[in-house]
């Protein structure tokens, strides 16, 4: 199981005699297996809580917890993928993918993470670049690199920050079908969280929907059959949120 828990989460940025609340007592439960997208405008919020529940900043207030166990830090439970690659510039890709699997998997030897990251490469059809370096890949080959790198840790939740969003609408709409077919194959599901500000990412991925207004889950929203019809009702939010500031 990975269910992640949030119980009245708040988190407060400081700098030097000035404070920003980035969010603001969120509880919420997200179930195991699940494919959740966090999505809303820039700035409300979004990232500050996809770091909050990878364990790299922890909250001013509230408590996140993992099956039932508190976060305290980072952990081989959870794989992120941020917006930029983040791959080693100095390591090939299959390197790249060996690293995490090594760090993930001590006892494995050089051959086998060889062998696994191979694997994992040829899943999103990099393994044709596995000798490539980063600076010799595109934004999309980099990005695909990052995911056969988070998928090799094999954990339980993936994170990921807006990953497509620098990329051209081709690249992004192949890595959005191989990201919702890795994630539904197979028996077992790993729960996923994905941030992102496009309402089609959200319409055409998730399995549910939690949409933020500054610092707060607006909505919270199963995804229907009707796809359209939830594209409809995440623009109305938008206007809604956006009717809101104005009025201001």
């Amino acid at each position: 199981m990975a269910s992640i828990e949030l119980e009245h989460v708040s988190f407060c940025y400081h700098r030097h005699d000035s404070a920003f609340q980035a969010l603001r007592d969120i509880s919420v439960t997200i179930g195991d297996g699940e494919f959740v997208c966090v999505l809303g405008k820039s700035g409300c919020g979004k990232t500050t809580l996809l770091r909050l529940l990878a364990g790299l900043q922890l909250p001013s207030q509230g408590q996140i917890r993992i099956d039932g166990r508190p976060v305290t830090g980072p952990g081989l439970d959870r794989a992120v993928v941020f917006q930029s690659s983040t791959l080693f510039p100095w390591m090939t890709a299959r390197e790249n993918v060996c690293f995490g699997l090594r760090q993930a998997h001590k006892r494995l030897s050089r051959r086998e993470a060889r062998l696994a990251a191979d694997r994992y490469l040829e899943e999103v059809d990099m393994l044709d670049a596995a000798a490539l370096y980063p600076r010799q890949m595109s934004g999309g080959m980099c990005q695909r690199v990052a995911i056969a790198r988070a998928l090799a840790v094999d954990a339980e939740i993936l994170l990921l920050d807006e990953p497509f969003s620098a990329l051209d609408a081709r690249i992004r709409q192949e890595l959005q079908g191989l990201l919702h077919a890795l994630w539904a194959r197979g028996g077992r599901k790993k729960t996923v969280v994905l941030i992102t500000h496009d309402l089609r990412d959200a319409a055409s991925l998730a399995s549910r929907i939690l949409y933020m207004s500054p610092g707060q889950i607006a909505a919270d929203l199963p995804a229907p059959e009707d796809r359209e019809g939830l594209e409809r009702e995440l623009m109305a939010l938008f206007y809604r949120e956006a009717e809101q500031r104005y009025a201001c």
